[in-house]
């Protein structure tokens, strides 16, 4: 009987070891936890300051809502970095048109690299455009990257366009430009 305790108890020791290694713990400076924020975030926690914006913009077209887009935007910079990061760029194809994909593999200094932190600092719209039955916007990203041990300020004009008409509210990468 004593034995069937001992080997319960060794059993719930080995779960329990298990599950925390798994979970792990929350680091004192990790996002979304009191305490202050890291001037670097690692890899893909990203925190962004965005431009107040206006809640929509009908000059532009009816029932654009800045706000939503610059979100959006900042999910896109994430999944972006995400998927260059993890050489998974095909889960991009419905959100990145196939030149501009093309380019951001053969540029993006994220590409394969599984180490490095990233802290998106800011995003803003700089022009928004309507071209026939499209629409186009530019969007400033600011961020800070560390790769080789190196912090440096970027910033890339990002051109995301979609058809006004479409009830699809997705919008698609076409361009990007170091500036």
């Amino acid at each position: 009987m004593h034995v069937d305790l001992l080997i319960l108890l060794l059993l719930s020791l080995f779960l329990g070891f298990r599950v925390w290694e798994t979970l792990g713990k929350r680091a004192e400076n990790q996002p979304g936890k009191a305490g202050g924020r890291p001037s670097v975030i690692p890899q893909n926690q990203v925190v962004v300051e965005k431009e107040a914006a206006p809640k929509r913009d009908t000059s532009f077209y009816d029932g654009f809502d800045e706000s939503v887009f610059l979100e959006g935007a900042e999910q896109a910079f994430k999944l972006i970095q995400r998927a260059l990061r993890e050489s998974t760029p095909h889960t991009l194809k419905k959100f990145v048109a196939s030149d501009c994909l093309k380019a951001l593999l053969e540029k993006s200094p994220w590409t394969g690299k599984k180490e490095g932190e990233v802290c998106l600092l800011s995003l803003s719209t700089q022009n928004k455009r309507r071209e026939k039955d499209r629409a186009k916007v530019d969007v400033l990203i600011c961020y800070q990257q560390n790769l080789s041990g190196k912090l440096e300020n970027m910033s890339e004009v990002w051109t995301f366009t979609r058809q006004v008409a479409s009830s699809n509210p997705n919008w698609t990468l076409i361009e990007t430009q170091l500036t």
